[in-house]
């Protein structure tokens, strides 16, 4: 297969404010270089369904730190086999975007980091249709 100019070992993440449109460039770059896409929403849907985690527990913060643990495991575990990573999520808390950083040392990945942002009267707007970007 032709070398694409991509590199592998690739972290992309996207990180701000709900509904500012990180899945969407997520997404978006996944395609784009074939990457593992990984986002905190689909794994903490993935431990519900799973019956790993209650669903009236989704949002207390041991249940959110389960859901983190979890997310930077596979993560972990794709860019040690090589693979690019596209990380989507809100990354809030200081705590989680140290780990992104101690992450791509650790695997030696190559580390791009995106903030997504819109403007304010978008975003709630897209709260009160529940339109998702």
């Amino acid at each position: 297969m032709p070398n694409s100019g991509i590199s592998q070992n690739n972290l992309l993440v996207f990180f701000g404010f709900v509904r500012a449109g990180k899945t969407h460039a997520a997404r978006l770059a996944t395609l784009a270089l074939k990457a593992v896409y990984l986002s905190t929403d689909v794994i903490q849907e993935q431990l519900i369904n799973d019956g790993v985690i209650p669903s009236q527990e989704r949002y207390t913060l041991e249940r959110m730190e389960q859901v983190y643990d979890e997310f930077f495991a596979q993560a972990k575990s794709s860019l040690e086999n090589g693979k690019n990573v596209v990380l989507d999520a809100t990354f809030a808390k200081q705590e989680s975007r140290d780990r992104v950083i101690k992450l791509a040392k650790e695997t030696e990945a190559n580390l791009f980091v995106f903030l997504v942002k819109c403007d304010e009267a978008t975003i709630e707007e897209r709260i009160k249709t529940g339109v998702v970007h």
